[in-house]
């Protein structure tokens, strides 16, 4: 049996196609993992937004999964600003 082999994605120096001005590029996202890990992604966040790359225009609070999972779910809509 053969193996999928997966491609790196390498990153373009710019998005492929940026938004015109009059358009609202804007994204949900759904991060999910550990208290901790959120709340370190959280302040990648806010950082990447103090550098003018995104603006988080809504960032929710963490919700815990059901039952006995540990994990939680945060969920951020965020606009890219170039």
């Amino acid at each position: 049996m053969r193996r999928k082999t997966s491609k790196k994605i390498q990153s373009p120096k710019t998005p492929p196609n940026p938004p015109s001005n009059t358009e609202s590029a804007f994204v949900e996202m759904r991060l999910m993992g550990t208290e901790q890990d959120l709340e370190k992604w959280a302040w990648f966040l806010d950082l990447v937004e103090s550098k003018g790359m995104i603006t988080v225009l809504e960032k929710g609070k963490l919700y815990k999964n059901r039952g006995e999972s540990k994990l939680y779910r945060l969920y951020i809509k965020i606009k890219l600003s170039r």
